[in-house]
């Protein structure tokens, strides 16, 4: 916490000075105000969200987490320590264009201070368990947790509509909307550029709670395909029930790590490769508390890249005798094919402001 309010300061303090209109944006901070623009064509943005009982760590790479998806086991970054737990990754594609500011070397160009800013919509969908079973609608009277979890009126309508087959689990579809400003301290290596900084982010951020019928099935695909396996609430529309839906409108706090292969540098032109991690400290709402639903705090994190991530692959369901592919797509039907990558990775910034 204090760390966090620490990253607040220094953000405020640095941009303090330049909430005069000075700029060519009428009436905005001078300091804010882009120096260049970056084309980087089809890029993705992988955000990792976990809502738990107690918290959630680790990170993007520790993959030290099994969850179970409708049978199957997939490997999802973040360790949960507590009881009860939804977590999941999945990928949408991040805006082509990007807005660019100017480094300010310190050291013999060595060293660097830099404005950043970030803008994007990500999108989960994660099924409620405990570190041993997913929970299900067999047991929302008996289990200690779903029976205060769930309301009255959740219970009955789960209840009047009752699979002839099967069960339900209990899923938790996450959106949020986002923009952050922050500023970072970076080291120039020629090819390589790498820098760490605090954040501000302003987030508009959504729960939905549903129950959905599930079916276990296999997998042939790698971790990163995975993730574009449809939601189990997507496979079995017509069993689904939605009951409760949630908004969160509020700023988070925390600090990104970002890392560039540059291939071209001019005073007017920037081609590169960049790789984004991005780590909150603080996630609150508009009444300074952190975003929590029914004792189920939130965690998210975010890792970006310049590129696609989707190789393709096949699932299975067990009663099934045909092999699914996976196309790719994601809930909101974009195309994560590293194959319609057609910059290859690359950004091109070109810098209109020296």
């Amino acid at each position: 916490m204090k760390l966090s309010l620490a990253f607040l300061t220094v953000i405020v303090v640095y941009l303090s000075p330049v909430f005069a209109d000075e700029g060519y944006i009428p009436f905005f901070p001078d300091a804010l105000e882009p120096d260049g623009i970056g084309f980087r064509g089809p890029a993705s943005l992988r955000s990792t969200n976990c809502w738990a009982d107690y918290e959630c760590i680790g990170g993007l790479s520790s993959g030290d987490l099994s969850l179970l998806i409708g049978g199957t086991s997939l490997n999802v970054s973040g360790t949960p320590e507590g009881e009860t737990f939804a977590a999941s990754s999945s990928y949408t594609r991040s805006p082509p264009v990007t807005l660019e500011y100017n480094k300010k070397y310190v050291f013999q160009k060595l060293f660097y201070t830099q404005v950043f800013t970030d803008f994007g919509q990500t999108l989960t969908s994660s099924n409620l368990k405990n570190p041993s079973n997913l929970y299900s609608d067999l047991y929302i009277n008996s289990d200690p947790f779903l029976k205060d979890f769930l309301t009255v009126e959740e219970k009955l309508k789960i209840l009047s509509r009752q699979l002839d087959d099967g069960f339900r689990v209990f899923n938790l579809k996450t959106e949020s909307s986002f923009i952050l400003f922050g500023i970072g301290l970076g080291l120039d290596l020629w090819l390589l550029e790498g820098s760490w900084g605090p954040f501000l982010m302003l987030h508009d951020t959504s729960l939905a709670l549903s129950a959905c019928k599930t079916q276990r099935f296999d997998l042939s695909a790698d971790s990163e395909s995975s993730t574009f396996i449809p939601p189990i609430c997507n496979l079995f529309p017509k069993d689904k029930i939605n009951l409760d839906k949630q908004s969160y409108f509020g700023f988070a706090l925390g600090y990104i790590m970002d890392l560039s292969l540059v291939f071209l540098q001019t005073e007017k032109w920037r081609v590169s490769m960049d790789t984004k991690i991005t780590n909150f400290s603080l996630y609150m709402d508009s009444n300074f508390k952190q975003v929590s639903y029914r004792g189920l705090d939130f965690y998210p994190e975010y890792s970006s890249s310049s590129t696609l991530n989707c190789r393709g692959g096949t699932y299975k369901f067990d009663y099934g005798r045909e092999s699914t592919d996976i196309d790719c797509r994601n809930s909101k039907g974009e195309d994560h094919r590293k194959s319609s990558d057609y910059t290859f990775g690359l950004k091109i910034t070109y810098y209109f402001r020296l």
